[in-house]
């Protein structure tokens, strides 16, 4: 995992920086809030700790997230509906979690990841929940959380899920990269699992990439996510490719096609892709090499240009001021800074 220093000092710098634009934004209520109904604010509660987060809602009003449990030593996944919150569980371990926009659909499928009872003999923290035990994805429906396949490894992740059944996230497999950043031994690839419970399909990254993860998917079973180098998952900042997997109902060809190579070339590269939308529209981040700023973009296609889909690329500059300079000069950043979190209080 990250130095405790240096996850203290970025959360310090976001919520100096969150703490004046709520200043601000208080001041200036009156006048930009003009034509706006009131919202009403529920406090959806804990699973008995002292925190708890949630990520994600769909139609329906369901919500779902992660909640200290109490003691604020271990984390589960939680739905909340109808007032009403439900601890999902785990595999048998200590830890769970829903982490993504993504993870649940209208029909009540809900993916993440949870422990099982067994220690990862490697050790590399996959999900960053720091207790050394294998981490797997999971999909939960009707009351029964049921374990994702890997593709031959100890680990995996789910990150999101359509109104198809099916589900991203990644697994890993059995090589063994001396590549990895440690404590990450093994490569991973993004995977769709799906529509059937046992079914597994990998998506590969990017020709020269040795991991992928695919973060979400639309009803048309159009995949996009990131791919790069090996390091763990649960720590830190991603690949250096935002991808796109298609095909009609799926992908094209188990091709990974890298977004950048759609777009303008400069020094802003497209690194990782967290949404799409049922009209192909994808959002997600980029970095720009000549000043480390990290910029959100939104990717629109326009049309054909020379046999591939065309795009237009709109910028925002992000609120966070996260360099990720280390990934392109070969530092060791490791990890998905989209997935990158911890909310359990270690004391």
């Amino acid at each position: 995992m990250k130095p405790r220093i240096t996850i203290l000092i970025g959360t310090i710098t976001v919520l100096g920086a969150l703490a004046i634009s709520i200043r601000v934004a208080a001041q200036d209520q009156p006048r930009h809030m003009e034509g706006y109904a009131p919202y009403a604010v529920i406090s959806l509660g804990t699973l008995g700790g002292d925190s708890s987060e949630a990520f994600s809602i769909n139609n329906r009003g369901w919500v779902a997230g992660v909640s200290n449990l109490g003691g604020n030593q271990n984390e589960h996944a939680f739905l909340w509906r109808r007032g009403v919150m439900t601890d999902l569980g785990t595999l048998g371990g200590l830890n769970s979690g829903v982490l993504s926009a993504h993870a649940k659909n209208d029909w009540g499928l809900i993916a993440g990841a949870a422990e099982p009872s067994t220690q990862d003999p490697f050790e590399e923290n996959f999900c960053g929940f720091g207790t050394n035990a294998v981490c797997l994805g999971f999909r939960w429906q009707n009351g029964v959380m049921t374990q994702l396949p890997t593709l031959g490894g100890n680990n995996g992740w789910a990150f999101g899920v359509n109104n198809r059944g099916q589900v991203v996230g990644t697994a890993e497999n059995a090589t063994q990269d001396p590549n990895c950043i440690a404590p990450q031994v093994f490569d991973w690839e993004a995977v769709i699992w799906g529509p059937e419970k046992a079914e597994i399909h990998a998506l590969p990254p990017v020709p020269g990439d040795s991991v992928a993860a695919a973060i979400a998917i639309n009803d048309k079973g159009q995949a996009v996510g990131t791919s790069g180098f090996c390091a763990t998952p649960g720590d830190g900042e991603p690949g250096v490719h935002a991808v796109l997997w298609q095909n009609g109902t799926l992908w094209q060809g188990g091709v990974a096609r890298d977004l950048n190579a759609l777009i303008p070339p400069g020094s802003m590269s497209l690194i990782y892709a967290s949404d799409i939308s049922s009209r192909g529209e994808i959002v997600g981040q980029a970095f720009d090499q000549s000043t480390g700023d990290t910029p959100t973009f939104l990717a629109i296609q326009e049309g054909a240009r020379q046999g591939a889909k065309a795009v237009s690329v709109q910028l925002r500059r992000s609120l966070c001021p996260t360099t990720f300079a280390s990934r392109f000069s070969g530092e060791s950043a490791s990890g998905f800074s989209v997935l990158a979190r911890r909310r359990r209080n270690d004391g």
